[in-house]
């Protein structure tokens, strides 16, 4: 992780409104903040150089610095107060791992209760001990339907492949004696430590091996959003974390539909991954108000502790309803949101020297702890279709470089951008700053009142 880092709750502002600021510092020191405008972010000395104003007055203050995690992974929680199976009862789920070579990774946790998927197949531990696993070791993208039956003190532990093209060697049976789980939450993709990679799909708790339903979740409803839903008499719905990916194919999936809204049970399956980071949910270390003064323009909050510094962009407007200018500079910034963090591996010795010698800022290629971009994988090979501001965003800083290009900069994006800004500073044309959400949030109307728009 980074010494000194940190990300906003908020793309752009206007005078008067406030930033939530949230740090990470591992640095036993303070550290000091202040405000300066970015008029060029390009770094290459035979260039125009880093160009970045300081603002005395607009952003002062000395904090304690204090590290905050990252807790990459996304799962489902669940509340279950009071829950206690029966003598007789079944716990029901559809998986399709896409990586079994990492070992095996839970899948359904109902307290200390934790199936697990991978080389050894379906594997039931409780309580830490391992009760027994099917030993039909698991294909990477194949859909299994595992139940784990309890009855008395013995438990039975069923692995179905559902690709009979495969045969029936990856399905397999194992016995042991377990109790029935209890808990007050069920965990799904998680046991609170390690993470699943694949897809789930229907995990249930029935009454009887066969028997009526206690939950089942039904991951085919509320597909744009951020909850699951029950179906069973307790209504316990539950809340996805790290914003896993929904409306994929399950494996009832009939090839007859390709849109998930018209046919939302072939698309019922939920894609989790062990390194997925929307939300790092860091504490707030301060907050910022844009004074009302400030003019429109591009701002990096800047954090210094010692040889620690990192600057996280803030876009300025001018007041709502009003323009300072003839022209708007409209920042990408949905560009830049999809490309946070790409790791493109080309980070090597010579660029590595270069980015030193020019006082880069760090590169995603040594730090996947903040998350990847959209043109980034899983570890399990799965595409990244999201990407989020709720992370330090490492490709997105002043000085950033992102080729080691022997006949320039070597700038994309923010940096790149700057250029524009700072010809416009250079010939003294006076300019207004918007962006890609600002203009997505408030429509046409943002641009009403400039000749043009840049």
């Amino acid at each position: 992780m980074m010494r000194l880092t940190g990300y906003l709750d908020r793309v752009s502002a206007r005078p008067g409104e406030a930033v939530a600021v949230k740090v990470s510092s591992q640095l036993a020191a303070p550290y000091d903040v202040d405000l300066v405008r970015v008029v060029c972010a390009d770094p290459n000395p035979d260039g125009p150089g880093m160009q970045l104003v300081p603002i005395p007055g607009a952003l002062v203050g000395r904090y304690p610095s204090s590290p905050q995690p990252v807790r990459a992974g996304s799962c489902a929680v669940v509340d279950t107060p009071g829950l206690q199976l029966p003598a007789v009862s079944a716990m029901v789920v559809r998986v399709r791992p896409g990586l079994v070579s990492a070992g095996s990774r839970p899948v359904l946790a109902v307290g200390g209760t934790v199936l697990l998927a991978g080389p050894d197949g379906a594997v039931l531990v409780q309580d830490g001990v391992t009760v027994c696993a099917t030993g039909a070791p698991m294909r990477d993208r194949c859909w299994y339907e595992v139940r784990v039956t309890f009855d008395g003190g013995t438990v039975r532990l069923d692995q179905a492949a559902l690709q009979s093209s495969w045969g029936v060697a990856d399905s397999g049976m194992a016995e042991g004696r377990a109790s029935p789980p209890q808990g007050d939450q069920v965990m799904i993709a998680t046991d609170g430590v390690a993470f699943f990679d694949g897809l789930i799909e229907d995990p249930m708790l029935l009454q009887g091996a066969e028997g009526d339903r206690i939950a089942w979740w039904d991951f085919s409803e509320g597909i744009p959003t951020q909850a699951i839903t029950d179906h069973g008499p307790n209504g316990w719905h539950g809340t996805l974390r790290q914003l896993p990916t929904r409306g994929l194919r399950g494996s009832r999936w009939r090839n007859a539909e390709q849109c998930w809204r018209h046919a939302p049970r072939d698309y019922a399956a939920i894609g989790f991954s062990s390194t997925a980071l929307y939300d790092c949910g860091w504490d707030t270390d301060f907050t910022w108000t844009v004074p009302g003064d400030l003019p429109s323009g591009v701002y990096g909050i800047r954090l210094r502790a010692g040889d620690a510094e990192d600057i996280i962009p803030v876009w300025i407007l001018p007041p709502r309803g009003t323009t300072q200018a003839p022209v708007a500079f409209l920042a990408s910034t949905f560009t830049y949101q999809a490309y946070i963090n790409h790791a493109r591996g080309n980070f090597d010795a010579a660029f590595r020297a270069r980015a030193s010698a020019w006082g880069a800022p760090p590169n995603p290629d040594d730090h996947s702890d903040y998350g990847a971009s959209t043109y980034d994988r899983h570890p399990d090979g799965t595409g990244i279709s999201l990407s989020s501001w709720r992370r330090p965003a490492l490709t997105v800083r002043p000085g950033f470089i992102t080729f080691n290009d022997a006949r320039g900069s070597g700038l994309r994006h923010f940096p790149a951008d700057s250029h524009l800004t700072a010809w416009l500073e250079a010939t003294g044309q006076a300019f207004d700053v918007i962006t890609d959400h600002d203009l997505h949030r408030e429509g046409s109307d943002l641009l009403q009142g400039y000749r043009c728009v840049l």
